[in-house]
């Protein structure tokens, strides 16, 4: 037992000893290096604040998402949209004005309906260029303050543009006919007044075609009434009978007369030179009453000399 209690002893003096003179997990050291003693943090940075306007009116068009605001039309093909108006404040009185309307467009206020106005348009089959399968055109509506509306509604609505932007976008009609080819005249650009007539076969497609009565054609001038016309148009010429190729397809026998258009340079001057012409064709359903697109066709031609005959 003597024994024991000096083992105890002399291992209790061993371990106060040791940890005297040496700790060898550092229990008592700094746990920074020493160019970290000093250091304090950066601050985040103060993010800046923002007021917040909370809109105090809303233009929007029916049937369509308000984020987009895009309008779609066919041309040739009466649409309207019902465009509402509406104020978050008390005491106000407004109208909608169009701005950039197309010309035939109207934006009228709804009596039977307060707070809606019909924009109403029957896109011209011109409105979209030749060539083209659409077009956008932009317009805006603008929220104009009316009498009535109070002094402390003026001064809630003044922060705001009153503008709001829509876009028209107009397609062809799924009824349209179109002209979709020129046949022996798709690949070439330039002619000899040499040749003489020229011939070709023009393909037009008019969708609601049974294939009893063939759509109308005309070089455009005569289409739309005009006394004047390019003189490529007035070279061009039907000849025989169209026939039905089914699903709404016809092709048109057509003949463009050089020696016309020759004789028609020359008495302008222009004797022995190489010219350019624009051929340009039009398309009417004798189903539908719709119109086509433009069709065009750009060529050179070269004259002969008058004094060569």
């Amino acid at each position: 037992m003597e024994v024991f209690k000096k083992s105890i002893l002399l291992l209790g003096v061993t371990l106060t000893l040791g940890c005297q003179g040496n700790d060898p997990l550092n229990r008592d050291s700094n746990p920074f290096p020493k160019d970290m003693e000093n250091y304090i943090p950066d601050q985040p940075e103060a993010t800046d604040t923002q007021a917040i306007k909370v809109k105090t009116y809303d233009v929007s068009a029916s049937g369509e998402l308000d984020s987009s605001k895009v309008l779609h039309f066919v041309a040739g093909e009466p649409g309207e949209y019902i465009i509402g108006g509406r104020s978050f404040v008390d005491q106000t009185q407004f109208t909608l004005r169009g701005h950039n309307l197309p010309s035939n467009a109207t934006l009228t206020p709804m009596a039977s309906s307060p707070g809606n106005w019909k924009l109403t348009w029957t896109p011209p089959i011109t409105v979209i260029p030749n060539g083209q399968r659409g077009v956008d055109i932009d317009i805006s509506i603008e929220f104009v303050l009316t009498e009535g509306t109070s002094p402390r509604a003026q001064y809630a609505h003044a922060p705001f543009e009153k503008m709001t932007d829509f876009r028209l976008t107009i397609r062809h009609s799924d009824h349209q006919p179109v002209i979709t080819s020129s046949g022996e005249l798709d690949e070439i650009t330039a002619l000899n007044e040499n040749s003489g007539k020229v011939s070709f076969h023009l393909t037009v497609v008019d969708p609601m075609s049974n294939g009893n009565t063939p759509p109308e054609i005309w070089p455009e001038f005569q289409m739309n009434d005009s006394d004047t016309s390019s003189p490529g148009n007035m070279a061009l010429q039907k000849v025989g009978i169209p026939t039905f190729q089914g699903s709404g397809q016809w092709v048109f026998p057509m003949v463009l007369d050089l020696n016309l258009l020759g004789d028609h340079y020359r008495r302008n001057n222009e004797n022995g030179k190489r010219i350019n012409v624009s051929i340009s064709m039009l398309a009417k359903s004798s189903v539908t009453d719709n119109e086509s697109p433009i069709w065009s066709k750009a060529l050179s031609v070269q004259l002969k000399n008058k004094e060569s005959e």
